[in-house]
């Protein structure tokens, strides 16, 4: 789930933007044994598959693990546009003591998808030529994003009062673009000629 907490009261929280604080929680590993695969299918060739189970890795439950995954393969109403997205998300609890554990967490996403700048519009929003023109080089890989996150949060509870956290975080994302891209029309005699770049 998604939280978020906006306005001034958002800086109480360390060195923030006093606009607001997004904190994404995500699935913890569960103690009890729990497998879900589900399949969409959808227009424009859409499958998205997605994956999420859990369970312990030991008898006494002090050790636990979580993994979701997706896959999602989708062409478009656009001509030569075409995504797919893979995503993994592992993570590992760790409890060796009632009062002690340890969470952590891993996260990849690979997106491959063709830059697409949409169709030209005229003076009252109408589009020129039809929606699903592509102005691109299918040829091009267009825009390939890999995403890598990783953290661990361990947390002792001292007593009924006082709780001691540390948490660490780092994510990495390399972005690639290769793509032609329109930059304007050009009157060519009696034809309008559009300038790639």
């Amino acid at each position: 789930r998604v939280e978020v907490l906006k306005g001034p009261a958002s800086i109480l929280y360390g060195a923030l933007e006093p606009g607001g604080v997004v904190n994404t929680v995500l699935k913890r590993p569960q103690a009890e044994t729990m497998h879900r695969f589900e399949q969409q299918v959808g227009s424009d060739r859409l499958l998205r598959s997605t994956l999420d189970t859990t369970g312990s890795l030991v008898e006494d439950d002090t050790l636990l693990y979580r993994l979701n995954a997706a896959y999602t393969n989708s062409h478009s109403f656009r001509d030569h546009v075409h995504l797919e997205r893979v995503a993994v998300a592992p993570s590992l609890l760790w409890e060796p003591a009632t009062d002690t554990e340890l969470l952590l967490d891993l996260s990849y996403v690979r997106e491959t998808q063709p830059y697409d700048a949409g169709v030209p519009l005229d003076e009252n929003g109408d589009p020129l030529v039809r929606r699903s023109a592509f102005f691109g080089d299918p040829g091009l890989n267009g825009r390939v994003i890999d995403d890598y996150w990783a953290s661990y949060q361990l947390s002792h509870q001292v007593n009924s009062v006082w709780t001691l956290r540390n948490q660490l975080s780092a994510h990495r994302a390399h972005a690639e673009n290769e793509s032609l891209r329109p930059r304007g029309l050009r009157q060519v005699g009696d034809d309008e000629v559009l300038l790639m770049r």
